[in-house]
């Protein structure tokens, strides 16, 4: 198994960069990679599309049972049936 070391902080927006006074050798590239989101914050995200996607269709997924929901989304996936 390789070792990478990698000389980087977060900063505030919460990118990964070099830490100040790294200089990157000529032409290599600079990665900045975002943190991936909570599985919170994914859900909530899901949720809030769902939640549009029911208001669109005239739905409201809070008044759906889990089955009604169940049934919404894998229409949603299968678009060769409507939904509701």
């Amino acid at each position: 198994m390789a070792t990478i070391q990698f000389n980087a902080v977060v900063g505030a927006d919460g990118l990964i960069r070099p830490r100040a006074g790294i200089v990157l050798p000529q032409g290599e590239i600079e990665v900045v990679v975002r943190p991936r989101s909570s599985r919170e914050e994914r859900l909530a995200f899901a949720e809030g599309q769902l939640r549009r996607a029911c208001n669109e269709r005239g739905l409201n997924w809070d008044a759906m049972s889990a089955e009604e929901r169940e049934t919404f989304i894998d229409d949603l996936v299968h678009d060769d049936r409507a939904c509701g």
